[in-house]
């Protein structure tokens, strides 16, 4: 019996050493890889070979663009645990800071207009475009909205 559990491991093993995946998967879940090298790794693998459905290339492709506008310059894949981190700090900072005093006495100042019924539709208030500070009076803050009415 034992023999035999040792016989199928051994073929088990042997088999699984002549088996070769795609380096560009293995890249691919490598946090210390380039997204650039995984991308030329997956260019080379699938070069002069005919798309193949369920061959990995669409989800090559998914990967690809998404990953794309996420990784710096030099093609650093950011870790993607760093969002949830940088929250973590900004709950605790919040939490830490709940119920203290803040400045009550800024003067803001707003332009108008004041009511949206008397235009008669809504004007898409709640969605704030852009914000710049004045270059020429840094106590201006302009703030774009959708239809430019506030």
């Amino acid at each position: 019996m034992i023999n035999r559990i040792i016989i199928v491991v051994v073929i088990t093993l042997v088999s699984l050493s002549f088996v070769k995946g795609q380096e560009y998967v293995r890249l691919m879940n490598d946090q210390s890889s380039n997204f650039y090298d995984v991308q030329k790794s997956f260019y080379k693998y699938w070069e002069g070979k005919p798309y193949e459905k369920g061959k990995g290339w669409k989800q090559f492709k998914r990967w690809e663009y998404f990953m794309e506008p996420r990784v710096y310059p030099s093609g650093k894949i950011i870790n993607p645990s760093m969002a949830y981190e940088e929250y973590q700090k900004f709950k605790t900072l919040y939490n830490s800071q709940k119920g203290q005093a803040h400045d009550k006495n800024a003067n803001w100042t707003p332009l108008g207009p004041d009511s949206w019924n008397s235009i008669g539709w809504n004007p898409g208030i709640g969605r704030i475009n852009a914000v710049t500070v004045d270059p020429n009076n840094s106590n201006n803050v302009v703030a774009g909205t959708k239809t430019g009415l506030f």
